[in-house]
């Protein structure tokens, strides 16, 4: 096929792989027309760029078949997309959360002192990184002021928690007897 037919069967066809198109494609994509017409004809090209074109009727025939299914990839891939997206979005929310509910716990004055002087007893590591929690601090900072992974961060922190917990029932302990 030559670039001269390739214009010509584009001229003759955009009104068909439009009409294709809009037929296909979800309300909500109208923003994905431009590219799918240009996939739609990047097929043909590809196709038929080593072969006689077709006519001009089963080009227009060929080109709405495949604009409709261009559109179908589309959707399959904005569904794939949208639903990975949402997931993200309810993580994040259900993280923020979480470290909004850390934020708004405030010990009173006597607990808070005795917490950090059990916190001074921890390892280095594990003292540093519960200090900058305590602060405020996001894991992800954290991670990289420490330059450590979010996941040692959580470890540093479930653990610096257990160690926290025992002492904190030790003490308790002795405050019954």
């Amino acid at each position: 096929m030559t670039e001269p037919e390739l214009i010509r069967i584009i001229e003759s066809s955009k009104e068909t792989v439009l009409k294709s198109i809009r037929r296909h494609i979800l309300p909500g994509m109208a923003s994905l027309v431009e590219d799918l017409v240009q996939d739609t004809y990047l097929r043909y090209y590809l196709k038929f760029k080593d072969k006689p074109s077709l006519d001009p009727q089963d080009a227009n025939r060929w080109l709405y078949v495949a604009a409709r299914n261009e559109c179908r990839r589309a959707i399959r891939k904005w569904n794939r997309e949208g639903r990975a997206y949402s997931k993200l979005q309810a993580e994040i929310k259900v993280s923020e959360k979480k470290e909004q509910d850390i934020a708004a716990i405030e010990p009173d004055p006597d607990k808070r002192k005795w917490m950090e002087s059990q916190i001074n007893l921890l390892p280095s590591p594990y003292k540093e990184t519960m200090i900058l929690r305590l602060g405020g601090e996001k894991m992800e900072s954290i991670a990289k002021k420490l330059d450590i992974s979010e996941g040692t961060v959580k470890s540093r922190i479930s653990r610096a928690k257990e160690w926290l917990s025992r002492f904190a029932s030790n003490r308790t302990g002795r405050e019954e007897k």
